[in-house]
């Protein structure tokens, strides 16, 4: 097995045991001291099903317990972007609470952009972004930022479907535009 084929194979193998190791364990031992069909099928199935929240857990865990951020806008906000940058001068911080589902809120000043301490790292699109007003992020740009907005790095959210958009697109513009928009909207309080 090459490349990832072999590392693909490696985990398939890791889940298979982690369900069929406890059905087996839990069946034998409700077999040996029970030795009832009913009670027997009843641990295997717990063992199972015990091993598949095991996989569940280990594997797919980003799926069941993925971060939300709350961007708490004004309600005048009317931006279709809200950008993050990361600022090692400033006192905001982004602090996450709660261990299953980890959470955090934010508030937004009225042109959308906010400097914080530091962002996730890596900001990669495995956090559910929310608006206070309950719109979810549709697009995402996560890059070093222009030097020209003193930031060692920049997080755009976008909160209107592609093609929808009346603002200019973030994504679409070259880095000497991004830069103006970016100030621009930082200089709205």
């Amino acid at each position: 097995m090459e490349g990832f084929g072999g590392l693909a194979a490696a985990i398939l193998v890791a889940m298979v045991l982690m369900v069929v190791v406890p059905a087996l364990v839990l069946g034998g031992l409700a077999q040996r001291i029970w030795k009832h069909a009913a009670v027997t099928g009843a641990a295997i199935v717990l063992g199972a099903g015990g091993g598949a929240v095991a996989v569940a857990a280990t594997f797919y865990g980003e799926a069941i317990t993925r971060p939300t951020l709350v961007l708490e806008a004004p309600t005048e906000f009317e931006h279709e972007w809200v950008v993050l940058l990361e600022d090692p001068t400033v006192d905001q911080r982004l602090d996450w609470s709660g261990a299953l589902a980890p959470s955090a809120s934010l508030r937004i000043p009225p042109g959308g952009v906010v400097r914080v301490t530091q962002l996730p790292d890596p900001f990669r699109g495995d956090i559910d972004v929310v608006l206070s007003s309950g719109a979810h992020n549709t697009g995402l740009i996560a890059r070093p930022a222009p030097t020209e907005l003193r930031a060692t790095r920049m997080v755009a959210f976008g909160f209107v479907a592609y093609g929808e958009e009346t603002e200019p697109d973030l994504s679409m513009m070259d880095e000497a535009a991004l830069v103006d928009r970016v100030l621009a909207l930082e200089a709205q309080r």
